[in-house]
């Protein structure tokens, strides 16, 4: 239709923009589409990184080394009973302050000597088996925590050994890429689709271009440029979209009656659309075809409502505001060549 010959060069551009604005309000409704996908999976990735990180947490809180028991063999028999001291003797590390392994016999904790005579030991009257547990506090050092368990004959006959001991090493690990393996590996993957995402909205999200010629009954004549928002760099879906308030709070255009309506920059090769979520009237948001830059030309004329989306071609000038003190006038001027 749009190459009759029967119709007027007018009506045929007429029906263009008219096809122009039905295409731009298919991709509108594919850009909503898009916007939900990226916003329901950034959630997802954020609630998961919560929940394995809390899963990583219990888990740490609750891991405790496996406790193992030290046999004692005795020849004959007869069970001989006797009175040991036992310490714990650990060798240095080379480090000034170093938080030990806690070494616990029958459940009570071994107090760390240097040599026999520290004092810090403990009697033990073992007969057969003795439990040895391990428990690692949330401050341990890391690294290699080498010693000796020694048992020290202090009662008892001359049969049973003077001296028992038994090598210890307890290898602790720590640091987040180490303690916290399970949130570090999902952190990896989430990094890793959350960056696919990034770029594929830098790439599908266009950021604004142009400017708006703006008038105010007043007389007063501006024409800004169309930043994309700062906010934008951390939600990358809102790339495409500047809110009419933010336009004029930025441009110190002031006494506007607030409009729930955005442009929205769908293609990177035609004009934007200005999108109306919300308004109290019809008559709060209008527009009218003009053909000359001077907006001033409009005052006076006939403008009709807004549809939920139009388009913003060169021609089209639009109106905000009901009572002419507050009334501003705009029209979208692309930076380069579009139709």
């Amino acid at each position: 239709m749009g190459n009759d010959p029967l119709l007027q060069p007018d009506d045929a551009e007429t029906r263009r923009k008219m096809d122009e604005d039905r295409r731009a309000a298919s991709q509108a409704a594919s850009t909503r589409k898009a916007i939900r996908t990226v916003m329901l999976t950034g959630t997802f990735l954020a609630l998961s990184t919560l929940y394995f990180g809390g899963v990583n947490a219990y888990l740490l809180m609750h891991a405790r080394p496996r406790p193992f028991v030290l046999s004692f063999e005795q020849l004959g028999n007869e069970q001989v009973a006797g009175v040991y001291h036992a310490r714990l003797e650990w060798e240095p590390m080379g480090r000034r302050e170093v938080v030990r392994p806690t070494i616990l016999l029958d459940g009570l904790p071994m107090a760390e000597a240097s040599h026999s005579s520290a004092g810090a030991h403990q009697d033990f009257s073992l007969t057969q088996t003795v439990t040895v547990q391990i428990d690692v506090p949330p401050l341990c050092t890391t690294g290699n925590h080498s010693g000796r368990l020694i048992f020290e004959r202090v009662g008892g006959p001359d049969l049973l050994p003077a001296q028992l001991e038994t090598p210890v090493a307890v290898e602790v690990t720590g640091g987040f890429w180490t303690s916290w393996f399970l949130l570090r590996d999902w952190l990896i993957f989430a990094s890793a689709v959350g960056l696919v995402l990034y770029l594929s909205c830098v790439w599908f999200f266009p950021p604004p271009t142009g400017s708006l010629l703006i008038y105010r009954y007043s007389g007063s004549r501006r024409k800004v440029g169309l930043p994309m928002p700062a906010s934008a760099w951390f939600l990358p879906w809102r790339r495409s979209s500047l809110p009419l308030s933010y336009i004029w709070k930025n441009a110190g255009v002031k006494a506007v009656p607030r409009v729930n309506a955005e442009i929205w920059f769908l293609d990177r090769d035609s004009s934007p659309m200005l999108l109306i979520q919300r308004r109290r009237t019809p008559e709060e948001l209008t527009v009218r075809t003009l053909a000359s830059d001077d907006l001033s030309e409009a005052v006076g004329e006939d403008f009709h409502p807004c549809g939920p989306g139009d388009q913003m071609f060169k021609d089209r000038v639009f109106k905000q505001g009901l009572s002419e003190e507050q009334c501003v006038l705009f029209s979208y001027r692309s930076s380069r060549r579009v139709l």
